[in-house]
């Protein structure tokens, strides 16, 4: 762009100058050629620019087809498959990785029968976990509808956030019901 507007700039001098009788033709035809050139390498350049821009967007399509992304974060608990093995897509893929998400922390509370109807989504309960400091606030997410007949127990499951992933998976727990003794409860 540069060389171009320099052409153009010295076509208007040198014309002027011709104009005059202090160049010749021949200087001014030399100055119009210049910019002629510099015009057509501008275009050159600029469909190159084009053509990488295309040839770029075609190469991150490219790589997205051979990237797997998990729809999840979390942290990787297991590999299944290893670099150079063959992962498929469709039904009877074997997965590639085993990922725990630890955001929101989802944690079971194993309450007996006798608490069924009293503990229901939106009761407020209060989470601590054995060895962390600290205390969370969070509310019964969902309660199961179904009371295990052989241990005579449901679940109440909650769903505590764990933005910056301060808290592991997998960790004991102590939940404090409104009205409700203390059950037991466990991260999962």
């Amino acid at each position: 762009q540069n060389r171009l507007d320099y052409a153009v700039r010295k076509l208007a001098r040198t014309t002027e100058l011709a104009q005059s009788n202090f160049l010749s033709a021949q200087g001014r035809d030399d100055a119009e050629s210049e910019r002629r050139v510099a015009a057509s390498e501008l275009q050159v350049a600029k469909e190159a620019r084009e053509l990488a821009t295309i040839e770029y967007r075609r190469a991150v399509n490219a790589l997205a087809l051979r990237s797997v992304s998990s729809p999840i974060d979390g942290v990787v608990l297991d590999r299944m498959l290893h670099p150079g093995d063959l992962a498929e897509a469709g039904s009877g893929r074997r997965p590639v990785l085993k990922i725990a998400q630890v955001n929101p922390l989802r944690i079971d509370i194993v309450l007996p029968a006798k608490l069924f109807g009293r503990v229901k989504a939106g009761t407020k309960v209060v989470v601590s976990f054995r060895g962390v400091p600290g205390r969370h606030p969070v509310e019964v997410k969902m309660v199961d509808r179904v009371i295990d007949a052989a241990s005579g127990t449901f679940v109440a499951r909650l769903e505590l956030p764990n933005p910056s992933a301060d808290l592991p998976g997998g960790m004991r727990c102590e939940a404090e019901i409104e009205g409700v003794p203390n059950p037991a409860a466990r991260i999962l």
